[in-house]
């Protein structure tokens, strides 16, 4: 079956993945640092990966305009404002640092390792990395899995990010995802 917003925490796992690859040193790493074409807002050289996997980028509303109450352009870091852009960004910044669709990287990563099939959907953008046009998933939404897959996902975390003897994101990182977020979460539906 299809789902939604679960797929949000798909992109975060792979945010884990890229962190204990080295491919980012931490989660409070700046975005633009690794991935320089990003220039999402006004503030867009203040964004950190944790701020877009915790929806505090403070990104404006620009997918669903109709469905999420739209905050502007604010600072990150001060408010959460819940919607798709954060974790769209998140998914372009990951295609760009890894050079491959993250459909193709979850699977390498971590849908082989746990025996689970998914599907994700790309969605029509692209990123140019090297002159060369990457495909770009729906980092928010659209996901396929079945009951028993999505099951052995929540596992993965569960088992601290150890699957049998192979380690795929690391303690800390399943830590900070069951970590509470300090900032103010506002309503975010209209």
């Amino acid at each position: 079956f299809e789902t939604q917003s679960i797929t949000k925490s798909v992109t975060s796992l792979i945010l884990g993945v890229a962190i204990k690859e080295k491919k980012i040193k931490n989660i409070d790493e700046k975005v633009i640092k690794y991935y320089p074409d990003f220039q999402e807002g006004k503030y867009a050289k203040e964004i950190t990966f944790r701020q877009l996997a915790q929806a505090t980028s403070g990104l404006p509303v620009s997918h669903y305009k109709g469905v999420y109450l739209d905050s502007g352009n604010i600072k990150p870091g001060k408010e959460s404002h819940y919607h798709n852009d954060h974790t769209l960004q998140l998914a372009a910044a990951l295609t760009y640092i890894y050079g491959q669709p993250l459909n193709e990287i979850l699977k390498s990563k971590v849908s082989d390792y746990l025996g689970i099939e998914v599907d994700w959907n790309i969605s029509s953008k692209k990123i140019i990395k090297n002159g060369r046009e990457i495909p770009l998933v729906h980092g928010y939404a659209f996901t396929s899995w079945t009951a028993k897959d999505l099951a052995r996902l929540g596992w993965l975390f569960v088992q601290k990010g150890k699957w049998k003897n192979k380690q795929i994101i690391t303690p800390e990182f399943v830590n900070e995802t069951f970590t509470p977020i300090t900032q103010p979460i506002y309503n975010f539906r209209k």
